[in-house]
Parts: structure tokens; C-alpha cells; sequence
């Protein structure tokens, strides 16, 4: 395509100029092709003129023009190259340009696909919440992430897997089942030891064991009462876990148990194998990891004292899982408070011999909600966070997802419930969706008409010379790069700001220019640019998981 074209013979221009310095190949960078910010700066950039200087003793201007001689344009693609401010500014032609539009209006997504990733697999692990309460609105912002990302790279040929890891063992699934059975011995009048879980939703749950079994319970001895919860509680809690993603619309393609890895063997497993290669030691009773050898700030326990394996050990065992399993790229999306975590998963992962590398972690930070900038108060139901099911249940998925993707996951995010409940062009998903609902509204106007929608094949798009159409145009071209560039990075944001850009140039053309003119020729072009917008807007709400209406 396009980029990989100017790539290569951008490439072959440095390196013909690398061989007339003397310079030798393996000394010179690669010429990285970017995405210019507006049109005005061509179709694609680079600053490799930049990267250039020390090896050529030369300034960027100097080297961009001297580049730009020894760039070979065998296909004929390109208009004009400018280097007058270092950057090389890459500028296609009007051919181009309407090559596209007419693949675009054949098959949208057959000029949108790329297999980037050629069927490589990948296990992306996110949410992983306990199951000791509901989701709260920052596990529903990692949800979203993740299943966004996995849109993304499925798009672009990888083969991904969408894994919960469910951790069912422990002192807090353990604690979990004490407040439970607490509660539900609180029905019959008796009082027990509980746990540190409070909220409705306990009680909720022991009600409706309750009503499943009624008083089978009250006589037996408590010990066994919270062994027996320790499995029904937690298998209640998964249900509206998964009842809650799918109202976000997410589905988990594997559900891994932590209780599963201790039961096959493979936390025993792992630890022998350190063990073997003398990487762990024992002190004070408890044996330890030597992760500082392997780039951890300091060791780690696997066992305690009191002989408990450690959540560490179990987490282990999950990430050399992966490995096994045939998964060449693991990602996880955790909390922002598990930065410190990472360090020591590599150091374990190094020290059994896999590849540290394979392992990206995206860290997400805290969400706060408000309704127009008066902090919301926490949920009654949980106790302690408002839930995700509680924000989808009043703004509706559309919008939670779309909110949720408008800022890099690094980046903390303030949530405005009133306006994602607005119907109207100040609520950002509302604006998208109407130039989607709009163009559908044209279509109906033209069928009114008796006006047949166009080929692009047999139009005359070269009579698309308005300012808005050509940056129309110029958008539509580069979303496929902007789908590589989401793939590439996982920084699945941009979708959501190039969506909104391209909104705002349909809304402002349509407000300029009437598409349904005394013109036919020009009708027709317009409706077939039209088309073309509604089918990226289409297909980017697609890779965020969000419809696109044809009425509003």
C-alpha cells in the first residue's frame, strides 16, 4: 500500500546516500514514515533527515534536499516531496487519491484490512478481577481497553485470545466466603465470624442462596458452611462478572482459575524448577525467589513461614502457562498500582527461561465519575465504588465505551455521566453517531429522489475540488494507517480521535454544501464521497464496539 511504497523508497534513498558518504548500511537508521497532523503537511512525513545529521555532519535542510534527489517514484504516486523544513513531506496525487475513494466504495474493509500480524498469537489477559464483589467502573475501563485492543488486532490479522484469570484461591476468596455465609446466617437470627466484604451485594448473594437452598446450611459446622461458600459464592459472583461484560459487550474467549493451578501441579512445578536452578533460598522458614538477579529491585517469597504459597507463585506458574500454550505475545492491562508487579513477573519469566520481552504490560489509570463537575458519591450497592453495571445501566454502553477510549490509558479520566447521557452534538459519541445517521438521512432523501446511489467506478470524483472535500479525502485515505498505528502502539485512542475529526469535517462540509444539486455529475461525486465516510465511520465504531444508528 501507500506507506509500506513510500517506505521503501525513502529507504533506498538513504541508503544511496549512505554509499556515496561511504557510509555503511548497518550505520544508518531506519526511515520511519509517519502521519502529518494536517493536510497541508502532505500524506505522509519523516524526520529520518534529523537522524542523519551526526553520520552526515550535515543540517536536516541540507540532507532532506539531498534525499529528496535520490528518491525514485517508479509508480508514479507521488505529487511533490517537500523538504524545505527538514521533514520530508510526501504530498500523493490526485490519481491516488481517487484510486482509494473507488476501493473504498467497492469494500470498505477489504482496503481497511491488513495482516499485519500474519495469524501470530496472542494472549491478552485483562480485567482479572477477584470475584469478591462486582466490577467497578475502573475494571470497566480496563474491559473496554482490552476488548478494543483485541478488536484491533484481530483486524489486523493476529489471533487473539481474551482471557479473565480468575483468582478462586486465597485468603481473599477466603474472606469473601466468611462475609457471605456471615450474611446468611445473619437470616436466621444467628451470628457469625464474617469477613472484610460489606456491601448489599453480599447480602444479595446470601439471600438468593437462601432461596436456592433454604436452611440447609444453619446446622452445619461453620468451617465446612465457608469451604461449600468459597465455591457457590464465587461461582455466583463470575455469573454477573460475565453478565456485566456482555452488557458492555464483551465476551471472554477463556476463563483460566487460579485453584486449577494448584490442583494440575503447575505452581508445585514451577517452584522445583527454580529450586533446580538454585534460584530460590530459605529464611526465616520461607523460601524465597532471587528475582534481584534477574533485574527485581529485591527477592520475593514464594512460600511463608506458616507454609501458604503466595499469589506470586500462582502468577508464575499462570505467565510460564502462557508459554505453554503456544502464546508468542502476552499482554496484560493492569491497575496503575501494579507497576511495581512487572519487574518481578520478568525476573521469574527470565530466570525459566522464556522471553522476557514477549510480556507487555498497559498500566490503567484511575477513572473518576461526575455529573456536570460535582464529583459523584460511591455506590450504596458495593459499598466501597460505583459499578460498572450501575454506569452502563444510565448511559448505555455506547457511550461508557466511547468515554472510556477518549484518553491514552496512562492518562487518568474524569467521566461526565450527564454529558454522556446527552443527545445532542456536545456529547462526542452522539456526534459521531449523527454523521453516521445523517449520511443514512441523505441516502433516504436520494431514494426519495429516484436518485440511484453511484458506483464510484463510473463517476466523475475529480470534480471533488472543494477544500472540504479534498480534506475529506485526505482523512478517509489514512485510516487504514491510523488501524496500523492502533495495532502497532495498543494506543487504541486515536480511533476515537480520528472518528471525531472525521465527523467534524462531514458535519462542516454538509452544513456548506448541498450534496444533491442541479449538477449530477457532481451529485453523484459527492454521494459517492459521502458513502465512503459512512462506511470508515462504520467500520471505526466497529473496532471500538460501538453501533453506528441510522436514524437519531
Amino acid at each position: 500500500m501507500m506507506k509500506e511504497y513510500i517506505s521503501e523508497i525513502l529507504h533506498e534513498a538513504v541508503q544511496l546516500l549512505g554509499k556515496d558518504a561511504g557510509v555503511p548500511a548497518e550505520n544508518l537508521p531506519s526511515a520511519v514514515i509517519g502521519l502529518p497532523k494536517a493536510p497541508e503537511h502532505g500524506d505522509y512525513t519523516s524526520s529520518v533527515s534529523f537522524s542523519l545529521t551526526k553520520i552526515f555532519k550535515k543540517n536536516p535542510v541540507e540532507i532532506g534536499r539531498a534525499l529528496k534527489e535520490k528518491i525514485t517514484d517508479s509508480r508514479g504516486m507521488l505529487e511533490k516531496i517537500d523538504a524545505t523544513s527538514g521533514h520530508l513531506n510526501f504530498f500523493l496525487t490526485q490519481a491516488v487519491y481517487m484510486k482509494a475513494l473507488r476501493e473504498i466504495d467497492a469494500n470498505a474493509r477489504n482496503f481497511l484490512k491488513q495482516d499485519i500480524g500474519k495469524g501470530q498469537k496472542i494472549l491478552l489477559e485483562f480485567v482479572s478481577a477477584n470475584p469478591t464483589g462486582p466490577l467497578h467502573v475502573g475494571h470497566g475501563r480496563g474491559a473496554i481497553l482490552g476488548d478494543t485492543i483485541t478488536r484491533v488486532l484481530l483486524f489486523c490479522g493476529y489471533n487473539v485470545t481474551k482471557e479473565y484469570y480468575v483468582n478462586d484461591a486465597g485468603s481473599q476468596v477466603m474472606s469473601f466466603a466468611k462475609s457471605v455465609a456471615q450474611s446468611y446466617f445473619r437470616l436466621y437470627g444467628i451470628d457469625k465470624e464474617g469477613g472484610e466484604y460489606k456491601g448489599e451485594y453480599v447480602d444479595s448473594l446470601s439471600k438468593e442462596i437462601r432461596d436456592d437452598s433454604g436452611d440447609k446450611y444453619v446446622n452445619k459446622p461453620y468451617e465446612m458452611v465457608v469451604n461449600e461458600f468459597c465455591r457457590i459464592a464465587v461461582g455466583m459472583m463470575l455469573v454477573h462478572i460475565r453478565n456485566d461484560l456482555k452488557a458492555l459487550g464483551i465476551e471472554m474467549d477463556s476463563w483460566s482459575s487460579e485453584k486449577d493451578l494448584y490442583k494440575t501441579g503447575r505452581v508445585d512445578r514451577v517452584i522445583e524448577e527454580l529450586k533446580n536452578k538454585s534460584d530460590t533460598y530459605t529464611e526465616e522458614d520461607a523460601l524465597w525467589f532471587s528475582s534481584s538477579r534477574y533485574g527485581d529491585d529485591k527477592n520475593r517469597v514464594l512460600i511463608r513461614a506458616g507454609g501458604e504459597k503466595t499469589y506470586f507463585a500462582s502468577d508464575i506458574a499462570y505467565h510460564i502457562g502462557k508459554f505453554d500454550r503456544g502464546y508468542v505475545q502476552l499482554i496484560n492491562i493492569w491497575g496503575a498500582d501494579h507497576h511495581g508487579y512487572l519487574p518481578r513477573i520478568k525476573a521469574a519469566i527470565m530466570a525459566l527461561n522464556r522471553n522476557p520481552d514477549a510480556l507487555k504490560v498497559i498500566f490503567v489509570q484511575m477513572v473518576s465519575l461526575s455529573r456536570d463537575g460535582i464529583p459523584v458519591q460511591m455506590s450504596k450497592r458495593s459499598g466501597e465504588f460505583v459499578t460498572i453495571r450501575e454506569l452502563v445501566d444510565e448511559v448505555k454502553s455506547d457511550a461508557t465505551r466511547f468515554f472510556f477510549l477518549m484518553r491514552d490509558a496512562g492518562a487518568s479520566l474524569n467521566f461526565d455521566i450527564e454529558l454522556a447521557k446527552k443527545q445532542s452534538v456536545e456529547n462526542p459519541v452522539y456526534y459521531i453517531q449523527y454523521a453516521h445517521a445523517r449520511i443514512c438521512s441523505v441516502f433516504r432523501e436520494t431514494a426519495s429522489a429516484g436518485i440511484t446511489l453511484p458506483d464510484a467506478a463510473g463517476t466523475k470524483l475529480e470534480l471533488l475540488k472543494l477544500p472540504d472535500e479534498k480534506l475529506i479525502i485526505w482523512s478517509i485515505l489514512h485510516f487504514r494507517d491510523e488501524i496500523e498505528r492502533a495495532a502497532s502502539t495498543l494506543e487504541v485512542h486515536n480511533i476515537s480521535y480520528y472518528l471525531l475529526a472525521l465527523a467534524n469535517y462531514f458535519h462542516s462540509y454538509y452544513n456548506k454544501c448541498r450534496i444533491i444539486n442541479e449538477d449530477r455529475h457532481l451529485t453523484d461525486a459527492r454521494l459517492v464521497l459521502v458513502k465512503c465516510v459512512k462506511e470508515i465511520l462504520r467500520e471505526g465504531l466497529a473496532l471500538l464496539g460501538i453501533s453506528a444508528p441510522e436514524r437519531m
